[in-house]
């Protein structure tokens, strides 16, 4: 019996997707499996240390160049590379990831003969924020290509619904497994904190944590919008973004115009953001769509109370009034009042951050995600492959 190869594929090499695939590509049981990878390397230039330990990890990476959006030119000779890669490897199976690899892997990996085809959407692009024509576009090639697909991996019961909601596919051919945090490496990270003096905020602040691009997706302006309306309340309240994105010069003069240049800290990107969660008293994310965001894991498994939108991805992980709250996405008024609530009441924020990370320890493990990704592959591949 050899090893079952699987080859991940992946253009949004960023945030939550990109220690996702780095996950896959290192963890999987190199016993039972020979795992690689084709990703873009355009998304993101701190994505060039994950490929190193990949590729330390025995991995062939391939690099092919994959864009963002639609561009027929650009599609078309990332396809014919992808479809090249794909009848060298003999790969057993192809699990592709995202939007844009997800549809150009997926009909590569048909034109190429991979026996098996897998699909994790990370949230569907007719999910976000797009115009009528766009999302209905998105939902045509993606039940298209759930024609060929032979299981659709769904990070949370929100995207699986979605699916369901989109008529991409029966049932039978989704599977629901849970993103997942190695809890040994995290605690590491969490022992060695980041100062709060080195991050410019003082020991009596009041730190409101923003982890996550900053980005339309994120909402950064929403937490900003917020932050007058806690100062009433809380007089030492802090906002600390950490991240980078487009909208942070957006997100800087909004800070500006309203006055708040002492009460909001950007921490910018840091490869060791784990470790900024000790400087945090509760964790905010405004975002407007999300999958099954790794942030609210990592709050939770540090113990912090979190604030999230109340949308598909953030209710599948916040047990509201138990673990965190929820807020109407958008809505920087119920923001402020759920961080208020939270932080006038210590011990119950105490509470939700213990009960946090009892859910992280019981659902949210990546030992949990990597073993139920292997079970997929081995049914897959009929639990083995002949030599």
């Amino acid at each position: 019996m050899r090893k079952i190869r699987v080859v991940q594929i992946l253009e949004a090499t960023t945030g939550g997707t990109r220690k996702h695939l780095r996950d896959l590509v290192t963890r999987l049981d190199r016993g039972r499996f020979d795992v690689h990878a084709i990703c873009s390397p355009l998304r993101d230039p701190h994505f060039a240390t994950d490929v190193e330990a990949m590729r330390a990890a025995g991995a062939q990476v391939h690099l092919v160049d994959m864009v963002r959006e639609i561009s027929p030119a650009s599609d078309w000779r990332a396809f014919k590379a992808i479809r090249e890669l794909l009848r060298q490897g003999s790969y057993d199976i192809a699990h592709t990831h995202s939007a844009k690899a997800g549809i150009l892997g997926r009909y590569a990996a048909r034109a190429a003969g991979v026996p098996r085809v897998v699909y994790t959407p990370h949230g569907f692009p007719f999910s976000v924020r797009s115009g009528p024509l766009k999302r209905s576009l998105y939902r045509t090639l993606e039940r298209r290509a759930a024609v060929f697909t032979d299981r659709i991996i769904a990070v949370s019961e929100g995207d699986r619904q979605a699916a369901l909601e989109a008529r991409l596919c029966g049932p039978e051919k989704i599977t629901v497994i849970e993103n997942g945090l190695d809890l040994a490496e995290f605690d590491a990270a969490l022992a060695q904190p980041v100062s709060r003096d080195s991050l410019g905020l003082a020991a009596d602040d009041t730190v409101i944590a923003a982890f996550g691009r900053l980005c339309e997706q994120k909402a950064p302006h929403i937490l900003v919008a917020a932050l007058p309306t806690i100062l009433l309340r809380v007089p030492k309240a802090k906002v600390l973004f950490v991240g980078d994105g487009e909208l942070r010069p957006d997100t800087e003069e909004l800070v500006e115009r309203l006055g708040m240049r002492y009460s909001v800290v950007f921490a910018g990107h840091r490869e060791d953001a784990a470790a900024l969660y000790p400087a945090a008293d509760i964790l905010a994310l405004p975002s407007l769509w999300e999958a099954a965001p790794y942030v609210l894991l990592e709050a939770m498994a540090a113990r912090k109370p979190v604030v999230a939108s109340d949308i598909p991805g953030c209710r599948d992980i916040v047990r509201d009034g138990e673990t965190g709250r929820l807020f109407c996405a958008g809505d920087a008024a119920g923001l402020a009042k759920a961080v208020c609530e939270v932080l006038a009441q210590p011990d119950r924020g105490r509470s939700m951050g213990e009960s946090g990370r009892a859910d992280v320890e019981q659902r949210f493990t990546l030992q949990r995600c990597l073993e139920r990704t292997a079970e997929l592959y081995l049914e897959l591949a009929g639990g083995h492959v002949e030599s």
